[in-house]
């Protein structure tokens, strides 16, 4: 007789959002569930997935959209201390926008302009390709994925 039990791990939305917040954090992630036969997720979690890391990524978007978006300004209204997202925000700034980190006193106004065109483009990117990721790559399989009544997790960020 052959032991066929699999090594399972089931992947909390902490955990789907860890693996996208800093390159670091995301080989730790994979090096550790690379030792599981399955990850294991829920519909649910892409939901808060949603929730949480892209809406975040479509909340600085957002803020970049506008004319005459400053970088420098949208960063730092963005990610002020005292809401409960700032870290994550940060990080989103520092690791997915493509844009060094500067003070508004060390940037120049057309240049600030600029870096936040290039983080806007790099994040129309960005949302799509992290949605994709998670419905499709992040799990070998997804549990209850049409078992509760909400069919939030099914609707793609919009590319605006």
């Amino acid at each position: 007789m052959t032991d066929t039990a699999k090594s399972v791990a089931f992947i909390d939305t902490t955990v789907q959002v860890d693996r996208w917040k800093s390159k670091t954090r995301k080989v730790q992630c994979e090096e550790l569930l690379s030792r599981f036969d399955e990850t294991i997720a829920t519909g649910m979690t892409l939901v808060e997935f949603k929730a949480v890391f892209i809406q975040q990524l479509i909340t600085i978007h957002n803020q970049l959209r506008r004319t005459g978006a400053r970088f420098t300004t949208v960063r730092d209204a963005l990610c002020e201390k005292n809401h409960p997202q700032a870290k994550l925000r940060g990080r989103i700034f520092d690791n997915w926008t493509g844009v060094n980190a500067r003070s508004s006193f060390d940037v120049d106004e057309a240049t600030d302009i600029e870096d936040a065109k290039r983080a806007r483009l790099k994040l129309e990117d960005t949302i799509p390709r992290v949605y994709q990721w998670f419905k499709s790559d992040s799990a070998s399989v997804f549990l209850n994925k049409a078992a509760f009544a909400c069919d939030r997790a099914e609707e793609k960020p919009p590319k605006r």
